[in-house]
């Protein structure tokens, strides 16, 4: 008979585990398709270059905004060669159709400047 009851709560300890996990299954699948739908990519950070403001291991969302649109003090995301960059807007060279950029963990500006056709868009939101 102790036995019994010993076999009944493993069974609830259990229910309770695998219900435990579904829910996490879907609130890690929910942060990610979430935003997705409402327009927003998602990307890691693997760099200090934007610590402390966006730290490494940090989760970013970047929505696709108009470059024109852009001023200095915004935080992008862009391709370079291959590679997706996030730093702050230093200059909006509209003239040229590019940015002037410096992460924040950099003590100078960046030497190359992004021009308006690799922009992936605003960082918006970052979680650490």
């Amino acid at each position: 008979m102790n036995n019994k009851k010993k076999t009944g709560a493993f069974s609830v300890f259990l229910h309770v585990c695998g219900y435990l996990m579904v829910i996490l299954f879907f609130i890690t699948v929910g942060a990610m398709l979430i935003p997705k739908v409402m327009g927003y990519e998602s990307f890691y950070v693997v760099s200090g270059s934007m610590a402390p403001t966006i730290p490494v291991d940090s989760m970013i969302y970047v929505k696709e905004t108009e470059p024109e649109g852009l001023e200095a003090g915004d935080i992008i995301a862009y391709n370079s060669n291959g590679v997706t960059v996030t730093h702050r807007i230093t200059e909006n060279d509209s003239v040229n159709r590019e940015f002037h950029t410096k992460g924040d963990g950099n003590e100078i500006e960046d030497m190359r400047t992004v021009r308006y056709d690799d922009l992936i868009g605003e960082v918006t939101y970052h979680i650490p």
